[in-house]
């Protein structure tokens, strides 16, 4: 598909004005259709004037608050600056609202089986206006106004789970179908889904199956991305699914040189099995655990991509910690209390100009970070009490 075609399909996407024209099947993965390749060399940024600067913004929960879950919660956060903390799909909790300054202001809905009820939320957007959308275990998405009050629900499709709100579309969001990328041939198919839960259309995602990505996230320029883990590399999906950009980055963190094309993954993917490796003591389930790196990723509206990379803090085994706690739904699976993890971490910030092609700038953090949207971490601590915080620090990019 040429370049214009591709604006084309991406316009009838964020302004739903090609409804009803026929959707066109994804794209054959050869050589011609390879997407635009840019390779950056992440060793030094290109931008000598450029700094990031973090700044403490907010903190979430206090002694008189409704304790966060001991499990890192995801974190989002409105126009208004309003922030909403759930720990999804690993308790019956509900989400927890505050407003700017971090002062709590209540649940969002109540726990229950009646309308705006839900006993397990999987995943939270906002959508237009500042509402909120909620993802249910049972694939309902209940709709709340920015005040809190519920508005509305509406059912997703069976095997189906939403990645993110498509701007400007008065609700559309894209979602993921039931097929993970390292299943079959390493293709996840994405839908859209309009504000009333009925499907618009649907595409295939490409990613080379020898690499397991992250969950695709929807930027703020409309755009699907992916991000992936084995080494730094960033894709850019049209509406169809064709690949618009594939961005490379050596990385000091990564190792690994980024796999380029289509061709070479499949080859390497025939080389590689996964290895599953028996963890039989405390320190090595703790080894493996704070040694695996955390990628995050997210893409603003002038087409930054805000990247993190959680790894393992300096001499990270002389720390003592108290104890590796157990989950609930999986009571083999070794988990640190997120304090205590961050603690035993450094976050790598990194920020992409996906137009020009250029690492701007890098600095790293000595605690662990959760990225939640294009400049904002939210950090786990607690006081002396044990009782769970989330900080929330704003990283700004300078150039002079």
């Amino acid at each position: 598909m040429s370049r214009l075609g591709r604006l084309t399909v991406l316009l009838c996407a964020l302004t739903g004005a090609c409804d009803g024209m026929p959707s066109r099947s994804p794209a054959k993965e050869t050589a011609a259709t390879a997407p635009d390749t840019i390779i950056i060399d992440g060793n030094v940024p290109s931008c000598a004037t450029c700094t990031l600067t973090v700044s403490h913004i907010a903190s979430l929960g206090g002694p008189s608050d409704p304790e966060i879950h001991r499990h890192l919660p995801d974190v989002i956060r409105d126009s208004r600056g309003y922030y909403y903390a759930g720990a999804h799909g690993w308790s019956n909790d509900l989400i927890l609202r505050y407003d700017s300054a971090g002062r709590y202001l209540g649940t969002l809905g109540s726990r229950g089986n009646g309308p705006g009820e839900y006993t397990m939320s999987m995943e939270t957007f906002v959508g237009p206006g500042d509402s909120v959308f909620v993802l249910t275990w049972r694939l309902d998405v209940l709709v709340y106004a920015p005040t809190g009050t519920y508005a509305r629900v509406f059912r997703m499709s069976p095997g189906k789970r939403p990645l993110g709100m498509i701007p400007g579309t008065g609700g559309a969001m894209y979602a993921a179908g039931d097929q993970r990328p390292w299943m079959v041939d390493g293709r996840l198919h994405a839908h859209i889904i309009n504000a009333d839960g009925s499907p618009r259309d649907s595409f295939a995602v490409f990613s080379a199956r020898s690499i397991v990505p992250r969950d695709p996230m929807v930027g703020d320029d409309g755009f699907v991305w992916t991000l992936t883990e084995s080494n730094y590399r960033l894709e850019r999906h049209a509406r169809d699914g064709t690949p618009a950009q594939l961005i490379g980055v050596t990385s000091p963190s990564f190792p690994e040189r980024p796999v380029m094309s289509r061709v070479e993954a499949d080859s390497l993917a025939l080389q590689r099995r996964p290895v599953h490796t028996t963890v039989t003591t405390r320190e090595q389930a703790l080894r493996r655990l704070i040694e695996t790196k955390k990628l995050h990723g997210r893409v603003d509206a002038n087409g930054l991509a805000w990247v993190t990379t959680q790894v393992s803090a300096p001499a990270w085994e002389k720390q003592s910690v108290m104890m590796l706690r157990e989950s609930d739904e999986a009571p083999m699976e070794n988990l640190l209390a997120p304090d205590e993890e961050s603690a035993l971490r450094n976050t790598i910030v990194e920020v992409i100009d996906t137009r020009r092609g250029q690492l701007l700038a890098r600095t790293q953090l000595p605690f662990g970070a959760q990225l939640f949207a294009p400049g904002l971490l939210a950090r786990p601590t607690s006081d002396a009490n044990g009782h769970l915080r989330m900080e929330i620090h704003r990283v700004t990019l300078t150039r002079r």
